[in-house]
C-alpha cells in the first residue's frame, strides 16, 4: 500500500495478530522458490484480515492461510478502528 509497517507503528498504531489460520496441503522443498500473494478482501474496521496462498516454482498451490490482526493504539493500549490515513492508502485496493 506504500508504508511500510514499521511507519505504521511509528505512527502509533500496533497490529497484534489474534487468530492465524494454515492449511499445509503439499510441502515445500528445501531451495524452491515460492511465491505468496496476499489478499485483503473486505475493508477492515478494527481489524483486518490477510488471506495466502502459497505456490511453489511449479505453479502448484503449496498452502492456504489467513491470519487476523487488530488496530491497537500503541500509547492507550486500546483497540481502535483502523486510521483515516491508512484507510485511504487502501481504499485505492478496493
Amino acid at each position: 500500500i506504500g508504508m511500510s509497517y514499521d511507519e505504521i507503528e511509528k505512527r502509533g498504531i500496533w497490529l497484534p495478530v489474534s487468530e492465524y489460520n494454515i492449511k499445509y496441503l503439499k510441502p515445500a522443498l528445501y531451495d524452491q522458490e515460492l511465491r505468496i500473494e496476499v489478499k485483503v478482501k473486505e475493508r477492515p474496521g478494527v481489524r483486518i484480515i490477510f488471506d495466502y496462498e502459497i505456490y511453489n516454482e511449479d505453479d502448484e498451490k503449496l498452502t492456504e492461510a489467513s491470519t487476523t490482526l487488530f488496530f491497537l493504539d500503541a500509547e492507550k493500549n486500546k483497540v481502535v478502528k483502523c486510521p483515516d490515513w491508512l484507510m485511504q492508502l487502501m481504499d485505492k485496493h478496493f
